[in-house]
């Protein structure tokens, strides 16, 4: 007896091209979501950017420098 009958194959390849149909129609909607709404930063975000880059680091710290600004007393730092 054969695993899967002419038909049964011709139904799994019917189901296997919608689904890549479905597949082609959600990618294209994604898209053109993404082509028509834009983002802008709020004023708030600005500010907030600009806060953050001024308190940034020149350089990256390395390990004694984390070691040395941090504390390790757990809840007694609180």
């Amino acid at each position: 007896m054969e695993f899967l009958m002419a038909q049964d194959k011709s139904i799994i390849l019917l189901y296997f091209f919608l689904f890549l149909v479905l597949c082609l129609l959600v990618w294209v909607i994604a898209e053109l979501k993404n082509m028509t709404l834009t983002y802008e930063h709020s004023e708030e975000e600005e500010e907030g950017w600009h806060e953050m880059e001024e308190h940034r680091a020149d350089h990256e710290l390395n390990i004694r420098d984390i070691l040395h600004n941090s504390t390790f007393r757990g809840f007694k730092a609180i």
